[in-house]
C-alpha cells in the first residue's frame, strides 16, 4: 500500500459534508486511513477533524479538478467518489489523465447513461425497464439532464411552461407518479455481477435520507435484478425506485455510494468495507445478517 501508513489509504470526496461524517468515522474504525477532500473552504476544519488527512479541493467543474485528483491518486490506494459532478469529470477525462483503476467506478457507458436523465429515460424505454413514463401534459415532473439531490427538479402544472420545457432537450418531463420511495444500496463485483442489494424506504429526505427503514421488498429487488442485467456496474451503486400501485418504477440510478449508506451498514450489511476489500484484494463479501430496522439521522455541530 502507498503512503507512510500501513493501512489502506482511502480517498473520499465531500468529506466535510454532514452525510460523510458517520461513514468516515466507520471506515476509520475498520482500520482504513482516510484522506478526505472537499471544495467547501468553510467546512474544511470539520473535514480535517474527522479524517486522518484532509485537503481542500477544486470544484469538480473547475479545470484544475482532474490535475488535482491525479495528484491525490498518486498517494492513495482507492478513491470513493461521492458526488455526480466528479463522475462526469472522470468519465470525460482524456486517456492517461488519471488512474481510473484506483477509482471505484462502473463502466464509462453505464455512467454516461445514468448521469444524464434524458439518456437514462431513453435507455430504460428501449430495454423494457419500468420507469415513470414521459408526460404528454400537466401535471408533470421536470428533471434537468444533470443534477443530484433533487436540484432543479420541479412540478410543472402550467401548460405554457410545459410547452417551453418540451421544446428543449435540457431535461426530461415525466408523469407524476406516487408511491413509496426506495433506495437500494448495491454491491457489484468487477465483472458487473450483483453481489448484494439492500432496499430501504426513504421515509423522510432532504437531499439525502434523514429517516429510512430497511425493507427487502421483493418487487423492488426484482427490478434491481432486471437493471443489473442491462447495465454494467461495478462497486457501490444506489438505485432509486418508486413502488406504485402499478408496480415498481425506476426514478434514477447513481453509480456511486449513497449518502445514506450508513443505514445499510448499521442494519448489518457493511457494503462499504466489503466493496473496498473486493476492489483492493478481490475478497468476496460475507453473508450478511440483515435486520429490518428504522434509522433516524441527525446533524451535530462542530465549532472552530
Amino acid at each position: 500500500m502507498s503512503g507512510i501508513s500501513n493501512k489502506p489509504r482511502i480517498l473520499i470526496s465531500a468529506a466535510a459534508s454532514p452525510a460523510a461524517a458517520s461513514l468516515v468515522k466507520h471506515l476509520r474504525s475498520k482500520s482504513y486511513y482516510i484522506v478526505g477532500m472537499d471544495a467547501n473552504e468553510y467546512a474544511a476544519p470539520l473535514g480535517a477533524a474527522m479524517c486522518d488527512e484532509f485537503v481542500l479541493s477544486p470544484m469538480a467543474t473547475d479545470s484544475g479538478y482532474l490535475p488535482f485528483l491525479a495528484k491525490q491518486l498518486d498517494h492513495s490506494d482507492l478513491f470513493l467518489p461521492f458526488i455526480d459532478e466528479e463522475l462526469l469529470a472522470i468519465v470525460n477525462a482524456g486517456a492517461g489523465q488519471i488512474q481510473k483503476s484506483k477509482i471505484m467506478l462502473s463502466t464509462d457507458q453505464s455512467m454516461k447513461i445514468c448521469l444524464d436523465k434524458l439518456n437514462f429515460q431513453t435507455f430504460c424505454e428501449n430495454n423494457d425497464l419500468a420507469i415513470a413514463p414521459r408526460a404528454i401534459g400537466v401535471p408533470a415532473i421536470y428533471k434537468p439532464r444533470n443534477g443530484r439531490g433533487g436540484k432543479g427538479v420541479m412540478l410543472v402544472d402550467d401548460e405554457a411552461v410545459f410547452a417551453v420545457l418540451s421544446a428543449k432537450e435540457q431535461g426530461i418531463l415525466q408523469q407524476q407518479i406516487k408511491g413509496v420511495e426506495y433506495t437500494v444500496d448495491c454491491l457489484f463485483d468487477k465483472d458487473s455481477a450483483l453481489l448484494s442489494a439492500v432496499a430501504r424506504q426513504r421515509l423522510l429526505a432532504a437531499g439525502v435520507s434523514t429517516i429510512g427503514r430497511i425493507d427487502q421488498n421483493p418487487q423492488v429487488l426484482e427490478l434491481v435484478t432486471a437493471v443489473s442485467e442491462k447495465l454494467h456496474f461495478r462497486g457501490l451503486v444506489n438505485i432509486q425506485i418508486m413502488l406504485t400501485d402499478a408496480g415498481p418504477k425506476l426514478i434514477e440510478i447513481n453509480p456511486r455510494l449513497s449518502g445514506s449508506l450508513m443505514f445499510t451498514i448499521l442494519a448489518g450489511a457493511d457494503l462499504a468495507d466489503a466493496a473496498i476489500r473486493l476492489w483492493l484484494n478481490d475478497e468476496q463479501p460475507p453473508e450478511f445478517n440483515l435486520s429490518e430496522k428504522t434509522f433516524c439521522r441527525y446533524w451535530s455541530e462542530y465549532v472552530y
